[in-house]
């Protein structure tokens, strides 16, 4: 496996167990680990614990995802991307309560390989290195491209719940270009897309945003006040707030990463700016390939940030105890002195290693 991009780690539900596992891709398969026996190794300094299933024998993965919802509504499927353009689903039930491997679906994408995957509870959205991006529904045996590359190059996709509606991020706009938005919506119903404009930008940052990728984007329901993703609500006829993570290449060769919280309209036409934060991850160099990992605790209101290719980890919250009297309603967390969220060191002591996933 290639470091730097690689998602390597994802929460794996069984809907008849209700245990909460993870799936973490290890050299050229999948493991499925008891999440608490993985994570007591983790504290304890031990062995990684007993394997519960192994999944895809030599297919090399490079990304996982699962789907979200293991309350019934949802397939309970673990996608696996692997080289070649080869994205596999496999039965959760099956792996975590009877450690058996059952392939429900095989998809074959020429010529791409998959750099983002995102659910929509049912089927899957596949964000490609050619910025092309395909639609999979796995219960149907279907593979559609559902996005092109004439008009933009899409690196990341955030989705809510079932909506047709996704949004994407890319790549800053030609100077010929029309538009200079690096956020687009994409109607996958009909394979329309159309640019986003995010409005209430600071001036001083209305240049850096323009000219910067967008290389994560994530919807975070659950927030105070509004639905939570089971509940089947989603931008179609609700609000929710997202985070869009965005790279900008300085004179130079700095790298500066700008954190962006918005709040997205209902029916996904508009967005507006909550909150920004500067350089809360850092990259020596801008990475080729990269994959923003996110966490996010409702109960908390609290978001988990991080991206491969760095160590870093940043902490965003709306929480009440930390925004009274604050119009943004976010506010990035500083970890006491000493006590920095980051990864840790290499066996060696004599470097870092880098973030390839989170899970809670």
């Amino acid at each position: 496996m290639g470091p730097g991009f690689l998602c390597v780690l994802a929460t794996a539900m069984a809907a008849k167990s209700r245990s909460r596992n993870f799936a973490a891709a290890v050299a050229d398969s999948v493991a499925i680990y008891k999440g608490s026996a993985l994570v007591e190794s983790a504290l304890n300094g031990d062995k990684a614990p007993p394997v519960l299933c192994r999944l895809g024998s030599g297919a090399a993965p490079l990304l996982l995802a699962a789907s979200e919802d293991a309350s019934g509504e949802g397939p309970g499927l673990l996608c696996v991307a692997s080289a070649g353009g080869r994205l596999s689903f496999y039965g959760l039930e099956e792996a975590v309560d009877q450690g058996k491997e059952r392939e429900v679906y095989r998809a074959e994408i020429e010529g791409e390989e998959a750099v983002e995957v995102k659910w929509r509870i049912w089927d899957v959205v596949v964000v490609c290195d050619s910025g092309r991006v395909f639609l999979i529904e796995p219960l149907k045996n279907s593979l559609a491209c559902v996005h092109e590359i004439v008009d933009f190059v899409a690196f990341t996709v955030a989705t809510d719940g079932a909506s047709d509606i996704v949004l994407l991020g890319g790549a800053p706009a030609s100077e010929s270009a029309e538009t200079s938005s690096t956020v687009w919506r994409l109607d996958i119903g009909v394979s329309e897309a159309s640019p986003m404009f995010i409005e209430g930008v600071p001036e001083d940052y209305e240049e850096s945003i323009a000219q910067a990728y967008c290389r994560g984007l994530q919807a975070l329901r659950g927030v105070v006040g509004k639905s939570s993703s089971n509940s089947g609500a989603n931008w179609d006829t609700d609000g929710v707030d997202i985070v869009c993570f965005f790279i900008q290449d300085m004179e130079e060769e700095i790298t500066q990463t700008i954190q962006v919280v918005l709040t997205v309209a209902v029916g996904a036409q508009s967005a507006t700016l909550k909150a920004l934060s500067v350089n809360e991850i850092y990259f020596e160099e801008h990475p080729d390939r990269l994959l923003v990992h996110t966490a996010w605790l409702p109960d908390w209101s609290l978001l988990v940030l991080g991206a491969s290719g760095s160590s870093d980890l940043a902490l965003f919250s709306s929480h009440a105890d930390h925004t009274e009297g604050m119009e943004a309603g976010w506010v990035a967390l500083a970890p006491p002195e000493g006590k920095q969220l980051v990864c840790p060191q290499a066996d060696s002591q004599d470097q870092i290693t880098a973030l390839r996933g989170l899970a809670f």
